[in-house]
């Protein structure tokens, strides 16, 4: 029979995953990996490729769903964007070094 206003509505019960919070602290794990290799890559001078896993990561980060808006991911995020702007200034690609910086300003307005 359909409820009704005397008969309480079943309500679902969302069961957390125990699970969950490993397989976040994994993926988090594997951005910080990938920005460390950016890293490594920038100290040894190897700009192309250090770019191109500082992009990795953000991407990784903005497509992640339980890093995208944490504070964690945004700081992952924004540390990679400053990185990835020193890249670009190391190249002498002024034009790229700007956007990252106004993306960083965009999200952390006195990080001057």
């Amino acid at each position: 029979p359909p409820p009704t206003a005397t008969t309480p509505t079943p309500q679902k019960v969302e069961e957390e995953d125990p699970f969950a919070k490993d397989d976040e602290q994994r993926k988090f794990e594997s951005v910080v990996k990938v920005k460390d290799t950016a890293n490594d890559l920038f100290k040894k001078k190897i700009l192309d490729k250090a770019s191109e896993k500082y992009f990795e990561a953000i991407n990784l980060v903005r497509t992640t769903k339980c890093l995208k808006d944490t504070p964690q991911g945004t700081r992952l995020e924004i540390n990679c964007r400053l990185n990835l702007a020193l890249c670009k200034i190391n190249q002498e690609e002024y034009n790229s070094a700007i956007d990252q910086c106004e993306r960083v300003l965009l999200e952390e307005h006195n990080n001057l």
